[in-house]
């Protein structure tokens, strides 16, 4: 909620419509009630980020929501990061899949950008802590 600090803890959750929901009604009395929650965004790892974390190594899938509503040049978005090697093994479904993506978000568009992960490298380069700034350079460029 805007003015309060800190993370809601969910921990993980098993996908279902009950979890689902916990995301999106924990904070709001009713359908219309919108005042006082933003949503900043929301991370996804598999396998988890429990796993990078006991073995370094990075995830099959990354993918992060975010908003950053005082920036309009990027706005809201998603990240979808696959390593380069599954990429290439699956790249017809990949590309489909992203591209049913963009047709369900009105005015999206896709960016393109291959980074190193870098894990067990320290903090430079980790995906996870991508910013605003980062993520404006690779829209700028596509």
């Amino acid at each position: 909620m805007e003015g309060k600090s800190g993370f809601l803890g969910f921990g993980r959750m098993a996908w279902s419509k009950e979890n689902n929901e916990k995301w999106t009604k924990k904070y709001r009395g009713n359908r219309n009630d919108h005042a006082n929650i933003t949503f900043f965004k929301t991370q996804i790892w598999a396998p988890d980020w429990n796993h990078h974390c006991k073995t370094g190594v990075p995830p099959d899938v990354f993918l992060e929501v975010y908003n950053y509503k005082n920036d309009h040049k990027i706005g809201e978005g998603l990240i979808v990061t696959i390593p380069d090697i599954i990429y290439r093994k699956k790249t017809e479904f990949i590309d489909t899949t992203i591209h049913k993506i963009m047709k369900a978000i009105p005015k999206s568009k896709l960016s393109v950008v291959i980074r190193t992960w870098n894990p067990g490298g320290g903090f430079p380069n980790q995906i996870q802590d991508i910013n605003s700034w980062e993520i404006s350079k690779v829209v700028s460029n596509a």
